[in-house]
């Protein structure tokens, strides 16, 4: 499934916007992200980061298959969610 940059990042602040953990607070929501989607992760990775958040990718394996993860962490809206983190 082909996706833009603008759809990608409703879904992932679809995800940051639900609750978090104490555990995700301290080292950061992880969103399984479709293979398909690596054309435009890149530049979803760099809007997040030039609003402070900070993102890394990694890839874990299940055994048959690599799944791709970004982790998402914002210690400015940890504190405050109603800053403007948010990229749209």
């Amino acid at each position: 499934m082909e996706i833009t940059d603008d759809t990608l990042i409703k879904k992932i602040n679809k995800t940051l916007k639900e609750t978090w953990s104490k555990k995700e607070t301290a080292t950061g929501k992880s969103i399984k992200v479709e293979w398909a989607w690596a054309p435009v992760i890149n530049r979803v990775i760099k809007r997040y980061r030039s609003k402070g958040w900070k993102v890394t990718k990694y890839v874990a394996t299940d055994g048959a298959e690599r799944l791709l993860y970004l982790t998402f962490k914002n210690s400015l809206w940890v504190k405050n969610k109603k800053n403007k983190s948010w990229p749209r």
